[in-house]
C-alpha cells in the first residue's frame, strides 16, 4: 500500500471520528470574520494548486491590506512562488501546523475531501470556508457546493463569493518564473539546438500515480507527435516529473523521431520551458493547467474526469471528451473520494475513444488560431 493511499485510508476512518468533537466546538464558540489575516489551504496536487490561484489573486485584490498565507505541501510548494498576491507560503508539517492555532480571520479550505483539513481550519481559529458535502461541512462557518458541471476555478471564486464579494476571472494567473530560472531553461534549449524561431510543441503522455486512468494509449499520443514533426517540423518536448519517466522512456521509443524530454529540469524551470511551447498537449493533469496558467493554447485529453470540471481554463483551449455508452464516465470524484482502478486496454473505454486524426485535428485547429 502506498503512504498516499494510507493517508487516505487514516483520514477517511481515524480522522473522521474527530469531526464530532470539533463540529460541537465550532457550534458552542462561533468564529468571527475579520479580514486582517487569511490562510489558503491547499495540500497538495500541482494542477489544483494552479486553478486555486485566480481566486487567491480575488482576495488580493478585495482584501489589499491583509495578510494572505498559503499552507501547502512540498508536492505543490512551488507553485506558489513568486506570486505577489501572496505574502507567505507555509510548508505543511507537523512544528508548522502547531504555530497556526487561533491566528487567522479567515481560513479557506480548498481540499474537497480531507477531514484533516476541516479540522485544521477550525484550528486557526478562523471564519472558514469549505465545501458542503459530508460530516466535515458542518465545520465551517460557510460552505459552497463542490458541482461538478462548473468548472473548478468558478468553485474556488464561489468561496470568495460567499464573503460577499464579486469577483469573476476568465483565464487562470501567470507563473511567475526568477531570472535565474529562465535562464537555466535558455541555457537548456541552446544545448538541445533550439532556438526562439523554432515551433515548439509540448506533450505529457503520463499523470500521477494516483490517476492512471486518465492515460491516453501512448502509442497514440506518439503517432500525433511524429505527425506534427512531419508536417510542421516541430519541435517535440516531452515533459514529465521523475515519476513519469518509464513513461516517457515508453513514449519515446514508440516514436520514429526522438523528442527532447524535459528530464535534468526542476520544476520551476519546467513552467519557464512549458511558456516557450506554441502549443501543449496533455492528459489531465498538472503540466496542462500549467501550460494553460502560462498562456500556451492547450489541448486537454479527458475519460474519467468530467471536462467541465477540470478542462483547460481559458478561451483559446479545447478539451476532447466522448464518454463510453455505458455512461461511467465521468466516474473519478474526487469530491467523494471516488477513484476509479480501470487502467486496462479492454475497460479504458472513454479514453480509448479519443483518436489520433482527432487531436492532431484540434492542433491544427489551434496553430491557424481557431
Amino acid at each position: 500500500m502506498s503512504m498516499i493511499k494510507f493517508l487516505k485510508i487514516f483520514d477517511k476512518y481515524v480522522i473522521f471520528c474527530l469531526c464530532v468533537p470539533v463540529i460541537i466546538l465550532s457550534r458552542l464558540f462561533p468564529a468571527k470574520m475579520g479580514k486582517r489575516k487569511i490562510l489558503i489551504i491547499r495540500l497538495w496536487a500541482l494542477g489544483d494548486s494552479v486553478v486555486s490561484l485566480p481566486m487567491i489573486r480575488g482576495f488580493r485584490k478585495n482584501y489589499p491590506n491583509a495578510k494572505i498565507d498559503v499552507l501547502a505541501h512540498k508536492r505543490n510548494f512551488e507553485v506558489y512562488y513568486e506570486n505577489k498576491d501572496i505574502d507567505r507560503i507555509i510548508e505543511f508539517n507537523i512544528f508548522n501546523l502547531i504555530k497556526l492555532a487561533g491566528k487567522y480571520d479567515i481560513c479557506v479550505d480548498t481540499e474537497p475531501f480531507l477531514n484533516f483539513s476541516a479540522i485544521l481550519s477550525w484550528w486557526t481559529g478562523a471564519y472558514s470556508i469549505g465545501f458542503n458535502h459530508g460530516l466535515r461541512s458542518r465545520i465551517y462557518s460557510k460552505t459552497v457546493e463542490y458541482n461538478c458541471e462548473r468548472h473548478i476555478v468558478q468553485i474556488y471564486l464561489d468561496m470568495l463569493r460567499a464573503l460577499g464579494v464579486k469577483f469573476d476571472m476568465k483565464e487562470l494567473v501567470k507563473l511567475e518564473t526568477t531570472k535565474e530560472e529562465r535562464k537555466a531553461v535558455e541555457i537548456f534549449l541552446k544545448k538541445n539546438k533550439i532556438s526562439n524561431k523554432d515551433f515548439i510543441v509540448g506533450i505529457t503522455p503520463g499523470v500521477s500515480e494516483t490517476v492512471q486512468t486518465r492515460i491516453w494509449p501512448l502509442d497514440r499520443m506518439a503517432k500525433v507527435a511524429d505527425r506534427i514533426i512531419d508536417k510542421y517540423h516541430a519541435k517535440v518536448i516531452v515533459i514529465g516529473g521523475p515519476d513519469n519517466k518509464e513513461i516517457m522512456d515508453e513514449i519515446i521509443g514508440l516514436m520514429k523521431h526522438k523528442p527532447l524530454t524535459s528530464e535534468g529540469l526542476k520544476l520551476r524551470e519546467v513552467f519557464y520551458l512549458i511558456e516557450k511551447c506554441k502549443i501543449y498537449i496533455s492528459t489531465n493533469t498538472g503540466p496542462m493547467h500549467i501550460a494553460s496558467a502560462q498562456g500556451v493554447k492547450t489541448i486537454g485529453l479527458f475519460g474519467p474526469s468530467a471536462p467541465a470540471l477540470w478542462g483547460p481554463y481559458g478561451r483559446k483551449n479545447i478539451a476532447i471528451y466522448h464518454p463510453p455508452k455505458e455512461g461511467c464516465s465521468p466516474c473519478m470524484d474526487t469530491a467523494r473520494r471516488k477513484f476509479p482502478d480501470c487502467f486496462n486496454p479492454v475497460y479504458q473505454e472513454c479514453m480509448r475513444n479519443i483518436t489520433v486524426d482527432e487531436v492532431f485535428n484540434a492542433f491544427e485547429k489551434l496553430k491557424r488560431g481557431k
